[in-house]
């Protein structure tokens, strides 16, 4: 006959039991999701990659992409100009037209880089004016493409607030120059 202690000890060994296999297939599924997450980034990759090269088999140009990521609905009117605005620079499918130009010009040197491309969109100083001021990464790369260009132009950094003008975020650009121009200038 089982006294009381040996019944609550009994179910609890059940209960304990039970309880290590579910948090073990709880590890088993949790497992599981982080593995299909990890071929869904991968399968992006290789379909962002793939869409790329289709683009550049049909001969699209880096405007024409830029259109159909429908970069150009982030364009606001300013006189009688459309230019690029702060949300172009958020837009997560600026990315995706930055390695498109990337590969352009890696494929053709005649094609221009990325930075002149924006440069071209925007002055030079807006460009890093809003380089500067906007934190995603594809921003934060651009900015060190644009500061390796400056510094492959002899662009010294106590020129840059004078050159920016009348930007009021020209510090920022300056002061960032100045660290990557000092920590980049002998190599």
């Amino acid at each position: 006959m089982m006294n009381n202690a040996d019944e609550s000890a009994k179910n609890m060994l059940v209960l304990m039991d039970k309880t290590r296999k579910e948090e073990l297939g709880n590890a088993e599924k949790l497992a599981k999701m982080f593995q299909l997450q990890n071929d869904a980034d991968t399968t992006r990759v290789v379909l962002a990659r793939l869409r790329e090269e289709i683009w550049r088999s049909e001969g699209k140009t880096a405007d024409d992409v830029y259109k159909i990521l429908k970069l150009d609905d982030d364009l606001v009117k300013l006189g009688d100009d459309l230019v690029m605005s702060y949300a172009t620079f958020r837009n997560p499918a600026l990315g995706t037209w930055v390695s498109y130009v990337t590969k352009l010009h890696n494929v053709d040197k005649k094609t221009p880089d990325v930075i002149s491309m924006l440069e071209g969109m925007l002055s030079r100083w807006s460009l890093a004016n809003v380089l500067s001021t906007t934190k995603t990464s594809v921003a934060e790369n651009l900015r060190t493409l644009q500061f390796k260009k400056f510094v492959s132009e002899g662009i010294h950094p106590d020129t840059i607030t004078w050159q920016m003008g009348g930007h009021d975020d020209a510090y920022l650009v300056e002061r960032g120059y100045r660290k990557y121009y000092e920590a980049n200038r002998a190599k």
